[in-house]
């Protein structure tokens, strides 16, 4: 079944009782920071659950989801086998999605994407989402981190110094630039085969903020995991015009982003992944220099028992 935490299996018993969909036949296909994936081709969904700190972003989700669909943004629709999505219970909440073709990264037409973003960007009727504020979800995985007393001081303090410039930096740049509709986690693992086209999902970070926010993602993949640097560019291209300087310091927020988030919080418990956050620590900010492993693959050396 592959790493997995503990919770997720009793989570969907729950979800699908509430949804009235059936128990049976549903593969476990990933977990992440209190998050977790499963499909069914029987029942020709996905379900995706998290715990109940996830409950208002899997709500912005639905939100945005509905609003998309409205708008004719293309991306996935809730499933309309459940029409009160999302599912909320003890257990937190879940949502339930067509089971359209996943694709891998190198698989996803990137002009497709640039001109899909650049299409969300310049909607003018925003849909009722958060406004984009990484500094307060930084500064919580932060206290996280700190409260674990698992990640050495000088790490710690060496995190919360680089992102303090990154931040100011990147609050300083947006003030002049007018705010767009976001995805919030454009990675290109973000985008699913419909039998009709290609499509955007997994909006629980949507929000309304700077459009380099959105690009830059892609970038961070080509300087850090090995991304095809011909393909980020064609995102850019297909994209449009953008502030070269606001669209760096985009990329060094969201290496900041991805580092505090699932491999700062996993560092408070396995030390394979303090030794990444070490990496990323002394790196961030370099322009790209040092390569950096993705928490999917951490997680695939963890042991499945593993809590």
């Amino acid at each position: 079944m592959g790493y997995i935490e503990g919770w997720e299996v009793a989570a969907l018993s729950a979800a699908t009782a509430i949804a009235g969909l059936g128990q049976d036949g549903w593969e476990f296909v990933r977990t992440s920071r209190s998050r977790a994936i499963f499909r069914s081709v029987e029942a020709g969904l996905f379900a995706k659950l998290t715990t109940p700190e996830g409950v208002v972003r899997m709500a912005t989700e639905a939100v945005f989801a509905r609003w998309a669909e409205r708008a004719g943004v293309p991306a996935v629709a809730l499933a309309s086998e459940v029409p009160d999505q999302p599912v909320i219970g003890p257990f937190g909440a879940a949502t339930f999605w067509p089971l359209h073709r996943v694709l891998t990264m190198e698989e996803v037409d990137m002009a497709w994407m640039g001109a899909a973003l650049g299409s969300l960007h310049s909607r003018l009727d925003p849909p009722p989402v958060p406004a984009w504020a990484p500094r307060a979800g930084i500064d919580e995985r932060f206290a996280q981190m700190g409260a674990s007393g698992q990640i050495p001081p000088s790490l710690l303090a060496t995190l919360e110094s680089k992102a303090a410039r990154i931040l100011a930096q990147a609050e300083s740049l947006t003030q002049g630039l007018a705010p767009v509709v976001l995805h919030g986690d454009a990675f290109p693992d973000n985008v699913v085969a419909a039998s009709y086209g290609l499509l955007l999902v997994d909006f629980e970070q949507a929000q309304i903020g700077p459009a380099a926010y959105d690009l830059a993602p892609t970038l961070v993949l080509a300087r850090r995991f090995g991304f095809p640097e011909d393909a980020a560019a064609e995102l850019i291209r297909a994209y449009g015009p953008v502030d070269p300087a606001a669209l760096e310091t985009m990329v060094e927020l969201t290496e900041l982003v991805i580092t505090s988030g699932a491999i700062g919080l996993y560092a408070c418990r396995h030390e394979l992944f303090r030794q990444e956050l070490a990496v990323r620590a002394n790196s961030l900010g370099d322009g790209g220099v040092a390569g950096w492993t993705s928490h999917h693959r951490l997680l695939q050396q963890l042991p499945a028992s593993e809590p």
